[in-house]
């Protein structure tokens, strides 16, 4: 509880020491408020404040193949917008280009090893002289002015957190790039949105505000001001326990349940964890894949989640509810479980903002990958927020199961407005590396046991800032692309998935168990 309020007053001292108000000037959003806001679990939980659209640019050149449900022939990296003169006439690719306000949220590299003279040139609102001109190695390992945790290298993964504004445009562009690998997100708000425009001065004034953001990203206070044990019960196979939450409108914001089982991997497979809030079941997913640890008990501790060794397993979700809520433990394996929950509250104003916090799971044993099929993540219908989720792989093969990339359609759109370069570079890490890392917003807490990539793989991120929301419905597919692929031979490989976001009351997702597979045009 000190800590957490330490933390509080070092915020707002930093904030009032730089003149750096949070919500910026006369309502203009800031580079202090977006640091606040990404260090707060509780903003996932409101619909924003001040509107924006979730976009990304990627390498990956896309035709009418990969609309959903159709599988990529040929895959290609080399897409950009255009190639343009600076100003000293030298060739640069425009790899994103935003006319409007926004804020960039996140940005991926591979191949930064092949890349090591790309200079990559931040342009902002129409200015010809770039305000940020950095080596892309340098910028996305942290080794430029922007340091870990807001960059880092992941596994050969370049990765770049921190939220970089813009009043009216912004432009991306890469000199002497090769085959440069790249995934770019951004806010785009509307015309009318008022935003201060990143400056390295200012970003410099303001270094402790930012080192103070990151190290309650890589170590998050917590208040377990009103923590109780909920659940204290050794469960028989097929049994099950629950407990009412504390009645009334407030929030739970801490959540931990211990396991203790003969079979680890086993009970955190089997055990289930049920939430209902106001009389609306939005969390149904076995314990293990909802705190992050996958298939079995991979240690794993990032801004929201923490996994022991011992079995216990922790998260900050902040899970608002106007009335009432119940917490259920459902024992569904061959052997006896030990389980205890315990459980912190926070007061809440629920008001036509907030929202429920949902979890849906789903697994396909034996998937073939022939013809690349398209595994489902989540179909949602309805408002909401997508704030992130866990991938388990598991195959046979020692071949590189990782080609496909994700497929995300907002909205209704026909055709993904988010596509990236493959799988792996969606958790931000590079050409399947086998490395455990563990960082505040994406880690891989398990690698293959097998030769090479045979075993099991546990991927999982998590999304601040750069969460997407949507009006009507939000489709999210991982295109199933191995190696074993380019043979004339069916492999199989198992995938379970854990997904995580936030809805409004009439909101309902669900998971398709049946890959789509349909020819290719």
């Amino acid at each position: 509880m000190k800590r957490l309020y330490q933390c509080s007053l070092l915020f707002s001292a930093l904030c009032v020491a730089e003149f750096l108000p949070v919500r910026g000037t006369a309502g203009t959003i800031g580079f202090p408020q977006l640091l606040q806001e990404m260090g707060d679990c509780s903003s996932l939980a409101r619909w924003p404040e001040q509107e924006w659209t979730g976009k990304q640019a990627s390498a990956l050149r896309v035709d009418k193949r990969h609309n959903p449900g159709f599988h990529a022939e040929v895959k290609e990296i080399g897409n950009y917008i255009r190639e343009e003169k600076n100003e000293n006439g030298q060739s640069e690719l425009v790899l994103m280009e935003d006319l409007g306000p926004g804020v960039m949220v996140r940005i991926w590299f591979g191949n930064v090893e092949g890349n090591t003279n790309t200079i990559i040139r931040v342009y902002f609102d129409g200015d010809k002289k770039a305000s940020i001109v950095t080596k892309c190695g340098d910028f996305g390992y942290g080794k430029d002015f922007i340091k870990p945790p807001f960059a880092a290298n992941r596994a050969r993964g370049a990765n770049v957190y921190l939220p970089i504004p813009y009043g009216k445009s912004c432009k991306i562009t890469a000199e002497n790039s090769k085959d440069l690998f790249y995934v770019i997100q951004y806010r785009s708000y509307g015309p009318q949105t008022r935003i201060e425009t990143f400056d390295r001065s200012r970003y410099e004034r303001a270094s402790e505000l930012v080192a103070a953001t990151g190290a309650s990203l890589v170590k998050p206070a917590v208040d377990l001001n009103d923590f109780h044990a909920v659940i204290n019960d050794t469960l028989a196979p097929k049994s099950s326990a629950q407990a009412d939450l504390q009645p009334g409108e407030r929030a739970v914001n801490y959540l931990t349940v211990r396991i203790e089982a003969k079979d680890m991997k086993a009970a955190l497979r089997s055990t289930f964890l049920k939430l209902d809030f106001d009389g609306i079941e939005t969390v149904h997913c076995p314990v293990g894949d909802f705190f992050g640890s996958g298939l079995g008990l991979n240690a794993l501790g990032d801004w929201i989640r923490s996994v022991k060794p011992t079995g216990e397993m922790s998260c900050r979700w902040v899970m608002p509810y106007q009335k009432a809520a119940r917490l259920r433990i459902e024992c569904n394996g061959s052997e006896p479980v030990k389980v205890a929950v315990s459980i912190n509250y926070q007061p809440w104003k629920w008001d036509d903002r907030s929202m429920y916090f949902h979890s849906n799971w789903g697994i396909s044993e034996k998937l073939g990958i022939l013809p690349r099929p398209n595994f489902n993540f989540v179909r949602i219908e309805g408002k909401g927020v997508y704030v992130g989720d866990t991938l388990t792989i598991t195959t046979d093969s020692q071949l590189w199961w990782g080609e496909g990339p994700e497929k995300i359609c907002i909205d209704g759109e026909g055709f993904p407005s988010q596509f990236g370069t493959g799988t792996e570079d969606y958790y931000g890490y590079a050409f399947g590396e086998r490395e455990l890392f563990y960082a505040p917003f994406h880690s891989q807490p398990r690698t293959p046991e097998g030769p090479v990539w045979q075993g099991t793989t546990v991927n999982t991120r998590i999304r601040s800032l750069d969460a997407i929301p949507f009006k009507k419905s939000l489709h999210l597919d991982l295109e199933i692309w191995t190696h074993d692929s380019n043979g004339s031979v069916q492999k199989y490989v198992d995938y379970a998935v854990a997904t995580y976001w936030y809805g409004f009351p009439d909101a309902k997702g669900h998971w398709i168990s049946e890959p789509v597979r349909m020819k290719t045009p």
